[in-house]
């Protein structure tokens, strides 16, 4: 029952969310063909996917809008009927924040498949073959870097109630940082600097990781990720229905 009150919420800003990926990644899984007719030495695939899709600042960081999208719930610290009816069951407040939080990292990933699909159908119509291990890896790192902006979301959300006034404050606060995070440039510039070690969604870029693990943009993450649910669960606590 719980899932499905969830899942009723959640369901058409997942379909926006997929919506809003589709157009830039199709552009780039079809960019590959043309970009090798007229320069052969393009390199691999993959190699060709860091620079057009996970180098950052890139393509990729579309995902933050997609955490944005799906973690934006009215039902999930507005104090009316659903949440009221919700939480007279035997249903803690924490488990049903953690449930929500979890549906929302899920729907990303759900996002993410879509996108490595629609990735790996433009390989194959250029005749090359896909690396399943590194696209999943990178994968990975990404959905990790958005479960980040779902716990800020989330910690906004306990501030403010309302999705649009929480995606606001989130975007707002994503402004004020000098790094510019989503561009799309085709053809690829395999030069794009990447951003601060200590930006959080740096770890999502396979070039952080040439030289080790990137600790500090890893703890960052770490902190705000905590910090979103912490500040959310701690307002939920507090809420009186």
């Amino acid at each position: 029952m719980l899932l499905a009150t969830i899942w009723r919420s959640l369901r058409w800003r997942l379909l926006a969310a997929t919506l809003l990926v589709t157009l830039p990644t199709f552009l780039v899984a079809w960019s590959y063909g043309e970009e090798t007719k007229v320069n052969p030495g393009v390199g691999t695939f993959m190699h060709f996917l860091d620079g057009a899709w996970f180098a950052l600042p890139g393509p990729s960081a579309i995902l933050l809008l997609v955490a944005l999208i799906v973690s934006a719930s009215g039902r999930l610290m507005r104090p009316d009927g659903d949440l009221a009816y919700t939480l007279a069951l035997p249903i803690s407040r924490r488990r049903w924040l953690l449930a929500n939080a979890g549906a929302f990292v899920a729907a990303v990933a759900g996002v993410q498949l879509f996108v490595d699909v629609v990735l790996a159908i433009g390989a194959h119509h250029a005749t090359q073959s896909v690396e399943v291990l590194p696209l999943v890896l990178r994968s990975f790192a990404v959905i990790a870097a958005s479960a980040v902006w779902v716990c800020l979301t989330i910690g906004a959300l306990g501030l403010v109630r309302y999705p649009v006034l929480a995606a606001a404050l989130v975007l707002g606060a994503l402004e004020l940082e000098p790094h510019g995070r989503f561009q799309l440039q085709l053809p690829v510039n395999h030069s794009t600097p990447m951003l601060s070690a200590w930006d959080p969604w740096t770890f999502a870029d396979p070039r952080a990781w040439q030289g080790g693990v990137p600790l500090a943009s890893l703890v960052v993450a770490g902190a705000l990720g905590l910090g979103g649910l912490a500040l959310g669960l701690w307002r939920l606590e507090r809420l009186e229905l």
